[in-house]
């Protein structure tokens, strides 16, 4: 009788265990693509170029770029072939090619993706959760130290630093602190208007086409 109880509660932790992971994994994959999805659409980036053409900007002699090696322009498959850098999950949308991955700098967890347009990266960004206030004004500082001009008192949230290649650094300080790395290139701002029209064209349609099914069956 006790072997069955042993037995019995051993299958029911096993059955437990099973379910608890793959719960976790259904929730991870589906927060992956909810956070990934902004990403899909043309008027994120758009948002993105407006902020730099717009908002004032700090000129930095600082280098805007992941790495040494991997700088704006870097091929997909060049950054691929780093083994430093693992990514989880990959999105293709027209000419658009998003990598994410999650990595821990200076022992703060954050997901980094990058975004390459026609396999040349224009895009990535660091987006840090559930960070602690002192955490969050330690980076903050830390950016205004790399970036700013020393002594100087700079509101983030509404300043970008370019830097001598044109390339942005932007700050979002809301919920999560996401600090987004852009180059600034007319050819690719150009294109992602004519896809941000079109995608917007293509909803129009499908709402128009649910508008006259729901008409027609109801």
């Amino acid at each position: 009788m006790k072997l069955f109880k042993h037995f019995h509660s051993s299958f029911l932790d096993q059955i437990v265990g099973e379910k608890g992971r793959l719960g976790q994994y259904y929730y991870y994959r589906n927060y992956t693509e909810s956070f990934i999805k902004k990403y899909e659409d043309s008027s994120y980036f758009l948002d993105l170029y407006e902020r730099c053409k717009n908002n004032k900007h700090i000129q930095t002699s600082s280098r805007i770029s992941y790495s040494d090696k991997i700088e704006f322009g870097v091929n997909l498959k060049d950054v691929r072939k780093i083994k430093s850098l693992k990514f989880n999950h990959y999105k293709e949308v027209q000419e658009k090619k998003i990598a994410l991955s999650r990595i821990k700098i200076g022992g703060h967890r954050t997901k980094l993706s990058m975004c390459f347009y026609n396999d040349l990266l224009f895009y990535y960004n660091y987006t840090f959760s559930n960070l602690k206030p002192s955490d969050r004004h330690n980076i903050l500082e830390i950016i205004q130290e790399k970036y700013a001009i020393q002594g100087s008192s700079i509101n983030l949230a509404n300043t970008n630093f370019r830097d001598d290649q044109g390339n942005y650094l932007l700050i979002d300080d809301g919920v999560n602190l996401s600090i987004h790395y852009l180059q600034f290139r007319l050819d690719i701002y150009d294109q992602l208007k004519n896809s941000s029209n079109s995608e917007e064209i293509s909803k129009e349609n499908k709402e128009k086409s649910r508008k006259r099914e729901l008409f027609h069956r109801l």
